[in-house]
């Protein structure tokens, strides 16, 4: 009975989900376009958070950030059941009813990175950037699961990302895409 009530509420906020991306085009949570002066070198650590190519081969990487959520051609999504099985280099990212922890992280335009996202606690959560060009990185995360996913980074920008249960929306980060110039 439990395992019913369960995949029954997982199926409406799925479909509220598809639903909220479809018809709110008008969100205050859009791309945020900066203009930046692009920094005479990159920090070791810019480069260490887009290093994850070195788990893994550049197919794991290839994916349209901007399909629905769980498409075919979305990037992949994988569990996690050891922390020793998150790629060295990968964004590390907790979400909890009280937020993201980090809230913000940086990454180069146009290099793979992989994010792993921990649901800490008992509660679901849904990691999504609101922002249709960034739709294919939705991912649900029960409370305890780890999941990765890959992807190419966009143009360099701010992008916000969310947890899009009601209850959480409040809970915002973002993701700070930047030009590597080295001079």
């Amino acid at each position: 009975m439990k395992k019913n009530l369960f995949i029954f509420i997982l199926v409406v906020v799925v479909i509220a989900l598809v639903a909220f991306i479809i018809f709110d085009k008008n969100n205050n949570l859009k791309e945020v376009e900066t203009v930046t002066v692009a920094p005479v070198a990159t920090t070791t650590e810019e480069v260490i958070g887009n290093a994850a190519i070195a788990s893994g081969s550049i197919e794991n990487f290839i994916g349209d950030i901007t399909a629905m959520p769980d498409s075919t051609e979305a990037p992949k999504q994988e569990v996690i059941t050891e922390e020793s099985q998150i790629p060295l280099g990968a964004i590390k990212l907790e979400i909890s009813d009280k937020g993201f922890t980090p809230k913000s992280f940086k990454v180069l335009a146009g290099k793979p990175v992989t994010l792993a996202l921990t649901a800490t606690g008992t509660n679901t959560h849904v990691f999504i950037f609101p922002n249709d060009s960034l739709m294919g990185l939705t991912v649900l995360i029960r409370g305890g699961e780890t999941k990765t996913i890959n992807f190419v980074s966009p143009k360099a920008g701010t992008y916000l990302f969310r947890d899009d249960i009601p209850t959480y929306r409040e809970n915002t980060g973002e993701m700070i895409v930047k030009d590597l110039v080295i001079n």
